[in-house]
């Protein structure tokens, strides 16, 4: 997977209550074991290509009537 780093730190501190993440600096990839995963979450798009919103709030159902 690639990695993707916090905007502004990893606090939340917009109204939105999520977190901003955009690409690392680092050109590397790491392999994470299915078993380390703990849950999933959606990202938002705010720059597409390069920042998005964290949303591990949502389920998928209310995701797709929100985004289909």
């Amino acid at each position: 997977m690639s990695l993707l780093q916090c905007i502004s730190g990893n606090v939340v501190q917009d109204a939105e209550g999520m977190l901003r993440v955009g690409w690392s600096t680092q050109e590397e990839s790491i392999v994470v074991p299915i078993a380390k995963v703990e849950g999933m979450a959606h990202l938002i798009p705010l720059e597409p290509g390069e920042s998005w919103l964290v949303n591990n709030r949502i389920d998928l159902e209310t995701w797709d009537a929100l985004y289909d």
